[in-house]
């Protein structure tokens, strides 16, 4: 059997450890099950088939820097090319691979919200491919929303209505689809795929080269699009971690999530973590390369304790024994965290931000340094595993014909953090109840957002065409003030040239009386009779 995948992967100069992660995660399931015709659409197809040894064709090109017109005329285009011949319309590449395949796998991510509405356009583009020539699809380890604008809904409900079963992440996302009308037969409450992913040999010896003998924790961190906001974090996190690192004799691996596998390029998260370790007092900041998925999950395994404002080290860390704490900076990042965290019962290990800055960070540190955290999580890990790999046995036996949902997952029961606890739980509940109530009304703030974005343009507008119309009348003024000037000219040379003509018309009569005069003079005179 032939299988799509689709996932954000395989960039130029851009490793995104997370995405990658899940799917190669679906690949690694699917061939564990007997399914090793596999075929990805991904962002570079050359990249693609080089890291993961399959072929690969080009997205359907759907831009994040798009306008909503853009991306709404491209998705007008895909669709209208599914009636013309495949070798010749838009996008035949994947038109051909979906059209020859026997279903097609929406590999896990946060792809489908209203922030990266270019993904879900693309996703939605997919879904109606797959559609249109009868292939099954199935979605996985997603997070959706919890940003979603009413125009994107109907993209969501789509890929909703048409897959065979739908994989949600987090509790949010579960809750959402089912409010969305999916069926609870087919919209699934797991985990994130990326929690299946081992490390390979050649990983372990890696991370063992790595580790060295003192202890240590992971940090992994988001950079910002703005340099001088890179700057302010990177002095706010070095800071923090030299105190960490003093209060509990670690050393900090800072492990960028985002970045480039060449190494002459630097990028993301590596700038970052570069400024991080430059402003270190104690020297203990270690900036580390930028490493593959498999690489970063056996130098956690390794780790004391883990801490990150990215996703996926919440993944990873509690997978492989190792106590995580997540640094929340919005609501998006909240609700995956706490879905990847709670199956472990770390719920309370999801600091947002504002318990960040009221110092509370060294006291949550101390408790997931606690044996009974380790122990915990080591407890769970194969029961979390376990389910995960139930879900994928669930879409294989779909894919050959029959789907029937699984159980619903356990989840640990919820291990206290410490004192610290209530306060981090209320704030963080706190905080999400904004970002909800900030999400809501954010259609109502874009639409007069882009009022007045359309009244500065129109103003802006009006401004250029006064400006051209002022130095239109200033060049009118000059070119009537040099017609004035001109007409005075060409009025003084007729009144010249009028007197000249009346001197020489008098001169001339004047001669014409002479000459007359001479001729009478001339004449004989007449005799008298005598």
């Amino acid at each position: 059997m032939r299988v799509v995948v689709i996932g954000d992967i395989s960039w130029r100069t851009q490793y995104h450890l997370g995405d990658e992660a899940m799917t190669e995660v679906a690949i690694q399931e699917l061939r564990k099950r007997g399914i090793t015709d596999i075929r990805l659409i991904a962002g570079d197809p050359t990249v693609a088939e080089k890291f993961y040894g399959l072929p690969a064709v080009p997205r359907n090109g759907f831009h994040g820097t798009w306008s909503r017109d853009q991306l709404d005329r491209a998705m007008e285009a895909s669709t209208d090319a599914l009636t013309q011949p495949v070798d010749t319309a838009r996008g035949y590449e994947l038109r051909a691979l979906i059209k020859q395949a026997d279903a097609v796998v929406i590999a896990g991510g946060g792809n489908m919200n209203s922030v990266h509405v270019h993904h879900l356009y693309e996703r939605a583009a997919v879904t109606r491919t797959a559609r249109h020539y009868g292939k099954p699809l199935f979605v996985t380890s997603q997070t959706v929303g919890p940003r979603l604008r009413p125009r994107d809904i109907p993209y969501v409900q789509e890929i909703l209505g048409y897959a065979t079963c739908f994989g949600a992440r987090d509790a949010q996302t579960y809750q959402l689809l089912l409010e969305l009308g999916g069926d609870q037969d087919r919209v699934v409450l797991g985990h994130d795929d990326a929690l299946l992913l081992s490390p390979l040999p050649q990983d372990e010896a890696f991370a063992d080269a790595i580790a060295g003998e003192r202890a240590f924790a992971i940090g992994s961190f988001a950079s910002k699009a703005d340099p001088w906001e890179n700057v302010e974090v990177a002095e706010h996190l070095a800071s923090t971690l030299d105190e960490l690192v003093a209060r509990f004799d670690l050393d900090v691996l800072l492990v960028p999530h985002v970045g480039s596998l060449d190494r002459s390029v630097l990028g993301s998260d590596q700038v970052l973590n570069g400024l991080i370790a430059e402003r270190s007092e104690t020297g203990r900041l270690r900036s580390m390369p930028m490493l593959t998925a498999r690489q970063a999950i056996a130098l956690t395994a390794r780790a004391a304790v883990s801490l990150s404002t990215r996703y996926h080290p919440t993944v990873f860390s509690p997978m492989v024994g190792t106590p995580a704490v997540g640094l929340a900076g919005d609501l998006y990042t909240s609700s995956r965290m706490v879905g990847a965290l709670a199956p472990f019962g770390l719920d309370d290990f999801c600091v947002t931000e504002p318990s960040w800055e009221m110092g509370v960070l060294p006291e949550v540190v101390a408790s997931a340094l606690e044996p009974r955290v380790r122990q915990h999580v080591a407890t769970t890990a194969p029961i979390v595993r376990r389910e995960q790999e139930v879900w994928w046995d669930h879409i294989v036996e779909a894919i050959r014909g029959v789907w029937t949902p699984p159980s619903a997952p356990t989840f640990a029961s919820r291990l206290e953090g410490g004192s610290w606890s209530l306060g981090v739980i209320a704030t963080r509940l706190m905080t999400e109840r904004l970002g909800r109530m900030k999400s809501e009304h954010c259609d109502e703030v874009d639409a007069l957002t882009r009022s007045l974005e359309s009244a500065e343009t129109q103003l802006e507008r009006a401004r250029k065409d006064l400006a051209v119309a002022r130095e239109e009348v200033a060049r009118q003024e000059e070119i009537s003030t040099a017609l004035s000037t001109q007409v005075d000219s060409l009025q003084e040379q007729r009144a010249a040239l009028e007197a000249s003509l009346t001197a020489a018309r008098n001169r001339k009569a004047a001669r014409a009386a002479d000459a007359v005069a001479r001729a009478v003079h001339l004449l004989p005179r007449p005799r008298r009779n005598a």
